[in-house]
């Protein structure tokens, strides 16, 4: 009897766990803050394909909102999402040379904003979702972009490192990533 008592213990904490992680709450970041992530469990998957959704409220222009690649290499394959006087700019390394899309918008400071990152091989696309503070109303944007070169997987694995909102000190970024740290909140 105790140990189906046990069991079932467990199977209740198991449950109470996956509804806490569906719970979805904003993470607030500042220039001294960054938030290293288990990398997802279906990381080799990364490596063909991409497809996520994050909302982003950002409190300046200029923000790092996440990086995942080899803390060995970090210039080499890797992701990163950042924004450049207030325009997204998604980046991606195959293991040769860098790839980039960015909107032609600015997201607004202090307002919600939906970013949809996808990567399929070379390709890479950016879909923006917020709204227009002059009309209030609804807008979106969607972008491409494409590596150059012959590689088109993502070599990642369990030990790849996922910043959020920040990069710590010594952690050396590749040079194509502008900002180390975040002002304003993520969820995803």
């Amino acid at each position: 009897e105790m140990r189906q008592n046990i069991t079932n213990l467990k199977r209740q904490v198991a449950q109470a766990k996956d509804q806490a992680n569906r719970i979805m709450v904003p993470m607030k970041f500042n220039s001294k803050s960054s938030v290293l992530l288990k990398p997802p469990a279906e990381i080799r998957t990364v490596g063909t394909f991409l497809d996520m959704t994050l909302f982003v409220k950002t409190e300046a222009e200029d923000n790092f909102i996440f990086y995942m690649g080899n803390r060995e290499q970090p210039n080499k394959d890797f992701i990163a999402l950042e924004t450049v006087k207030g325009r997204v700019y998604f980046y991606f390394n195959l293991g040769g040379d860098d790839g980039l899309a960015s909107t032609t918008t600015t997201i607004n400071t202090n307002q919600w904003t939906k970013i949809n990152i996808r990567r399929v091989g070379r390709e890479s696309e950016i879909y923006l979702e917020y709204i227009d503070p002059q009309t209030d109303m609804t807008e979106n944007e969607l972008v491409v972009g494409l590596a150059t070169g012959e590689y088109t997987v993502l070599d990642l694995s369990p030990q790849s490192v996922f910043y959020i909102g920040g990069l710590p000190d010594g952690f050396m970024s590749p040079p194509i990533i502008k900002n180390r740290h975040m002002e304003g909140c993520v969820e995803g």
